[in-house]
């Protein structure tokens, strides 16, 4: 019983160090790229945007844009496709 426990402290002791540093840009160049989170961020950006024009949709209540409206609404898009990305 004393070894088991001793193991699990020496394991539980070893591990600590490994969770403490940050991680390098290296290794989440590695994890980005095996997760294939571009991909993923790309998938959210549409859904965002897909979201967005239903929203704007919804608040025009069926009723014409007018032109300083429309500009003001494609420049909030632009402004958030630059602030996601």
């Amino acid at each position: 019983m004393k070894k088991i426990t001793a193991a699990i402290c020496l394991f539980l002791a070893s591990t600590g160090s490994a969770f403490s540093s940050p991680p390098s840009d290296a290794s989440l160049s590695q994890l980005i790229a095996i997760t294939d989170m571009k991909q993923m961020i790309n998938g959210i950006f549409v859904q965002f945007d897909g979201m967005m024009n239903g929203f704007i949709q919804k608040s025009l209540n069926g009723q014409q844009v007018t032109e300083p409206q429309q500009v003001a609404i494609n420049n909030m898009k632009k402004n958030g496709h630059t602030t996601k990305k």
